[in-house]
């Protein structure tokens, strides 16, 4: 990880001005007001901000193609588009081999809006419509069914309209998630310790920095982290870059004892946040060891860390190496890369955990709240 200073007249100044040399990942880890002329920036720039950033991957010897780049056309009609937009080699000179697939792409275009209509409920107006309005959102159908049907039990007016069903609808999911991420303490006495676990590449570590210093979370605390993470060593960085500009201590540890030897070192402290390894294929030896901290440390939160962007298809894959871990809660990352929020519906639904923190963005602590009514209402049911 590089980790340099930049200037400008504010805060987006001086991040326009570290993306233009850095690139777009950079994370924030401090900001301040400068109040004297320095010769290596504009007279003008006020703010000073430091920031990381990872190593370009072009110094790589291969180029990384990113996971969430499908690189194949999903449907056998999107083989066939990249068929005909390629040029016909060696074609009669009638053109019958395009003419043929394209008239082929044709029926396979209708078939497909035929089955589409295949198993989709019938429901009459104007519950049809707000149906349809929540598969836009991103919720699963069978998730959108249940939440219609729902309704229609308590209220089957015909005369409702659409706003008011789907508005009734919205307070119905927003008391949900409330209810659901109500906070709980922990045992007086002793530190409160909370461990996030998660797939590779979620954010769990941007996550833990953000919940350590915002001041709606643990900001102002007496906080701690412990990190088992020590395969890789940009999560090690990282963390390191950022205790020398929070103060926040940062611990390495290799197994539980060594955590649990920490933890009772930190007894006076408020808060500590444990970070663990992710895995894109969770093997049993993974699993073991992840259950091994639990058990050890018995933490008084375990927070399943996703992203945004996860396919609902691959959810239930994606956490399963989990489920050994009893997780309380969940933190949901990267909302500001998805354009269909809804899925944190299906995702609370579909792992029968509450949604407790919900992340956005790359600034360092604002990019990250607290599960509120406000919130679901600002990040998810606007969108609706």
């Amino acid at each position: 990880m590089k980790i340099k200073t930049f200037f400008g007249k504010n805060v987006k100044d001086a991040m326009n001005r570290a993306k233009a040399e850095l690139g777009d990942g950079v994370i924030l880890f401090e900001t301040k007001e400068i109040k004297q002329t320095l010769k290596d920036r504009d007279e003008n720039a006020v703010i000073q901000i430091t920031v990381g950033a990872e190593m370009s991957p072009e110094s790589k010897v291969h180029k990384i193609i990113p996971e969430t780049v499908d690189q194949t056309p999903r449907y056998f009609n999107g083989h066939l588009e990249s068929i005909l937009e390629k040029p016909v080699v060696n074609e009669s000179p009638s053109g019958s081999v395009g003419s043929e697939l394209a008239a082929l792409r044709a029926e396979i275009i209708k078939l497909e809006e035929k089955l589409s209509q295949f198993g989709k409920p019938e429901f009459f107006y104007p519950y049809s419509q707000v149906y349809e309005q929540l598969l836009a959102s991103g919720i699963k159908s069978a998730h959108a069914k249940e939440i219609v049907e729902s309704s229609l039990q308590k209220t089957s007016d015909e005369s409702v309209s659409p706003a008011k069903l789907l508005g009734l609808i919205k307070n119905e999911i927003a008391g949900s998630f409330t209810k659901a991420a109500e906070a709980s303490e922990g045992s007086e006495g002793k530190p409160r310790t909370i461990m996030l676990a998660g797939p590779s590449g979620m954010g769990k570590t941007t996550a833990i920095m953000k919940m350590a210093l915002n001041p709606e979370i643990y900001g102002g605390r007496k906080v701690a982290i412990i990190t088992t993470d020590c395969y890789r060593m940009a999560a090690a960085a990282q963390l390191k870059a950022f205790s020398k500009v929070s103060d926040i201590q940062v611990f390495e540890v290799r197994q539980a004892a060594d955590a649990i030897e920490v933890i009772r070192e930190l007894s006076r402290l408020d808060v500590i946040l444990i970070d663990t390894p992710g895995r894109s294929s969770a093997g049993e030896e993974y699993t073991d060891m992840l259950l091994n901290y639990r058990q050890t440390i018995q933490p008084d939160e375990v927070y399943l860390t996703l992203s945004a962007v996860t396919d609902l298809d691959d959810l239930a894959n994606l956490t399963n190496p989990y489920s050994a871990l009893k997780a309380t809660g969940i933190i949901i990352t990267k909302l500001d890369e998805t354009s269909k929020p809804g899925k944190l519906v299906s995702m609370q639904r579909d792992l029968q955990l509450p949604v407790k923190f919900v992340s956005g963005g790359q600034l360092i602590p604002e990019d990250i709240d607290r599960m509120s009514r406000e919130l679901i209402w600002t990040k998810l049911l606007m969108t609706i």
